[in-house]
């Protein structure tokens, strides 16, 4: 857990002089082989909340993974940030399996839910969830709580992104190729 700011940025430097100590201690090229590339072979969708990262889940190591993160692990057809880390990872890096991670209480598809309380840039973001909220209202009438129905359209969420993906020519592209891109949707429950 990190201290209350501004000791906070003290912490996190100390981190990462003590990660570095850690990697040479085990291996004194470690950042050398580090830096002559990368070469992981999926690309991460997911969200911002700092209780979904999938370095430490997955217990992976620095180069393992490409990740890009934001609220709701959406990708949205208009969205130049997440479509260029999406090309840039298929068509340059060359990854081989694109996995979108929705997960149990997302901030970001409660918002969607109670989307009349959203303003600004965060209701422009989540709109798309809120769509998929309303076209879907007879999946939704007989959950009870918020979480149960939040948890539903994370993973109605989570197919929207893969169809949005599965439109792309370049995904449809590499999915055709020798190598067959593959893309996965997977949920994470936070509560186990």
């Amino acid at each position: 857990m990190l201290p209350e700011a501004p000791s906070a940025l003290s912490h996190l430097i100390e981190c990462c002089n003590s990660l570095s100590a850690e990697k040479l201690a085990s291996d004194e090229h470690y950042f050398e082989k580090l830096y002559s590339g990368q070469s992981p072979k999926v690309l991460w969708i997911g969200c911002s909340d700092s209780r979904v990262v999938p370095e430490v889940f997955c217990k992976l190591d620095l180069g393992d993974i490409f990740v890009t993160r934001n609220v709701a692990n959406s990708v949205n057809l208009d969205d130049h940030n997440s479509l260029s880390v999406v090309q840039y990872a298929v068509t340059v890096v060359g990854i081989r399996e694109i996995v979108v991670c929705g997960h149990s209480d997302c901030g970001g598809v409660r918002g969607a839910i109670n989307f009349e309380s959203l303003s600004g840039d965060v209701a422009t973001w989540v709109k798309p969830i809120h769509d998929i909220y309303v076209s879907n209202a007879e999946k939704f009438k007989d959950l009870k709580t918020e979480l149960e129905k939040a948890a539903l359209l994370a993973k109605l969420n989570v197919k929207r992104v893969i169809d949005n993906l599965n439109s792309l020519e370049y995904i449809k592209a590499a999915k055709a190729s020798e190598n067959g891109l593959q893309i996965h949707g997977l949920f994470f429950h936070l509560e186990s």
